[in-house]
């Protein structure tokens, strides 16, 4: 999607397995959206300095990362 590629830094998906996962966070400036599968999607951000998430085992998410300053308008919930 041209239109999405000076605004989007990347999309990723994350499985966690039989243990929960510790993620680290680094400051990139950036905003990011997490979409669990099966929960409720998350504001992440702008990651000003380093943050740790313990993601529970068996969950998947879908991440779209922002570059910094590009997110579109988002409240948090």
């Amino acid at each position: 999607m041209p239109k999405l590629a000076g605004v989007v830094r990347t999309v990723w998906i994350q499985h966690t397995g039989e243990a929960a996962y510790v993620q680290r966070h680094l400051p990139t400036g950036g905003v990011e959206i997490h979409f669990p599968i099966g929960g409720r999607p998350q504001l992440v951000g702008p990651l000003t300095g380093p943050e740790i998430e313990v993601i529970p085992a068996h969950t998947t998410i879908v991440g779209v990362r922002f570059q910094p300053g590009t997110a579109p308008p988002l409240n948090r919930r």
